[in-house]
């Protein structure tokens, strides 16, 4: 091998010489620019996943854009394909795994390629967490107990294998076309100047450490009743002032430690309990915004709740005249986890934030006023 210079005169099959002049290419490019900042939506179409660098990270309703603005059509086919439902291949564990070529067409043209896959062992799909102090006997036998590090201190998970690996099934069909979506987009518009490929289906995997700003519990505001509303006795609770952070340990202390109604709490490997104050007993107890933000949180915290200013503002959407009290802390409580349980399936189905936002907010109103007896 040597390092002269081979000269191809131009004409040559060996010239590949550009398809746009550069007036062309660079007016190609702005408006990919320009349709990025008027027509795509951040947190919708795109978003920012922390541990992922400054690049946004192009999410499918954004690509789906993408693509018709280029007048661009997908085409899906299986690559690969993995159904092991009894796990005899893989030690008695369930596989599933789906990997799709995704081919983006505009007439007989072919703009584009893109491959994406997804398997039932990614962290999201294969594990659940579940608190030590409501864990069930069986769970903390067959579990691991990990410690993991919060915004508000470390804390301990118990990690159990899903116990329903079929149900996520459709769910990795469709992410691994949305996987192949998106790297296809972004090859074929050019687009990796401006995005990153999808990981916001990886914020539980992604490696990596970062610092985001710390969330005092104490910085909820509580909601203000309408001038209308005539004084209660629930009303008349919301006057104790809010807890300081130093308050909130010596409160903690004073609860049980486990759920008295579990029947693994009273089992005898008690080397989970007492782990981690009731933080469920002190939402349901709370007299101040804060006081039941900070509790909520460190009983529903995973995936949707990342920080207890994303409780405060589910809150305060689903119930914004709410008032604290006991039964009421409950079914809001209740809400809570509805509404993470149901948004998180909804984005999983490769749904847009705000339609997994409204579904989500149907059924956890539902729950609670359910709960609240109607």
């Amino acid at each position: 091998m040597t390092n002269d210079m081979v000269v191809v005169e131009q004409g040559s099959p060996y010239a590949v010489m550009p398809v746009l002049d550069i007036q062309a290419a660079a007016a190609r490019r702005q408006a990919v620019i320009d349709f990025t900042r008027r027509m795509m939506v951040k947190g919708t179409d795109f978003g920012v996943v922390p541990g992922t660098g400054d690049k946004p990270t192009l999410l499918k309703p954004g690509a789906e854009k993408l693509a018709s603005l280029f007048g661009l059509s997908p085409l899906f086919e299986i690559v690969e394909r993995e159904m092991d439902w009894t796990g005899d291949a893989h030690g008695g564990e369930p596989f599933f795994y789906l990997q799709y070529r995704c081919t983006l067409t505009r007439g007989e043209l072919v703009a584009g390629q893109g491959v994406g896959s997804c398997n039932s062992w990614e962290k999201k799909y294969r594990y659940r967490t579940v608190y030590p102090n409501r864990a069930t006997a069986e769970e903390r036998e067959r579990g691991r107990l990990e410690t993991r590090n919060g915004r508000n201190g470390s804390y301990q998970v118990i990690v159990v294998n899903n116990p329903d690996p079929a149900d996520v099934v459709n769910t990795i069909d469709k992410m691994a076309q949305k996987r192949a979506l998106v790297a296809a987009v972004l090859i074929a518009v050019n687009a990796s100047e401006l995005f990153t490929q999808d990981v916001e289906d990886y914020r539980d995997i992604v490696d990596g450490e970062w610092t985001e700003p710390a969330h005092s519990p104490t910085t909820a505001v509580l909601p203000t009743a309408p001038a209308s509303a005539k004084p209660t006795a629930k009303a008349a609770r919301t006057t104790a002032p809010p807890p300081s952070p130093d308050e909130l340990p010596a409160r903690e202390a004073r609860l049980p430690t486990a759920d008295t109604n579990d029947q693994a709490a009273q089992s005898d490997p008690p080397d989970f309990r007492g782990e981690l104050p009731d933080y469920r007993r002190l939402a349901i107890d709370a007299t101040a915004a804060n006081e039941f933000d900070y509790a909520a949180y460190m009983t529903l915290r995973n995936g949707v709740y990342d920080s207890v200013d994303r409780i405060a503002k589910t809150r305060a959407s689903l119930v914004p005249d709410w008032l604290p009290a006991p039964k009421v802390n409950e079914a809001l409580l209740l809400a809570l986890e509805v509404y993470r349980d149901k948004r998180a399936a909804v984005e999983a189905e490769g749904e847009a934030a705000a339609d997994a936002h409204k579904a989500a907010k149907s059924v956890a109103l539902s729950a609670y006023s359910a709960m609240r007896g109607g």
